[in-house]
């Protein structure tokens, strides 16, 4: 069955009035939500925090041998930080993002580029990057011992920030996983 000249025409016009909403929609995407810029602060103490990371360490170091266990335990927990305060900042295709704790440490970078070497806040040295993962920005650090993927997201009302973390070595036998939610500071 052939289709008739007129709805070619039709299917066409459509196309042709779809196409800037198409491209509208993909630059759309190519942004930070606009939920997630401000400041926001963990609303626990501590503590609880730490429990949660101490949790998400536990299956990752279960395939080590027992005897190195309570080393990697420690040096894992010791190494994770937990930031009360975190401000997100959008400047044409910057993003800033600045963590507030026992150290202060901010990485501003442009979004989407290729990884830059910036040292992380032990002094390493280490690749990162900026990028947007299921429209969220995602922050990714590459060093000598593993990745680290930071994941920032908010609920659709805005009060809300999630930051899942993605720790990955070769050193481990499965990722280490965990989500802290943030509020954000009025």
């Amino acid at each position: 069955m052939r289709a008739s000249p007129a709805s070619l025409v039709l299917a066409v016009s459509l196309l042709a009035l779809a196409l800037p909403f198409a491209l509208v929609a993909r630059a759309q995407q190519q942004q930070v939500p606009s939920t997630l810029p401000g400041a926001w602060r963990y609303p626990h103490p501590d503590a609880h925090g730490i429990a949660i990371v101490r949790a998400a360490i536990e299956p990752a170091i279960s395939q080590i041998p027992s005897m190195f266990q309570g080393l990697a335990r420690e040096r894992l927990a010791s190494r994770t930080r937990i930031a009360n305060r975190i401000e997100i900042a959008t400047a044409s295709e910057r993003v800033q993002v600045s963590s507030h704790g026992e150290r202060d440490f901010t990485v501003d970078l442009a979004l989407g580029a290729s990884p830059s070497t910036i040292r992380g806040p032990e002094g390493n040295e280490v690749r990162a990057q900026h990028r947007l993962a299921g429209g969220w920005l995602e922050q990714f650090f590459a060093g000598e011992n593993g990745d680290l993927r930071v994941l920032y997201s908010t609920e659709p009302d805005g009060r809300t920030m999630h930051v899942d973390v993605t720790i990955t070595s070769e050193r481990l036998s499965t990722p280490i996983r965990y989500r802290l939610d943030y509020v954000r500071v009025q």
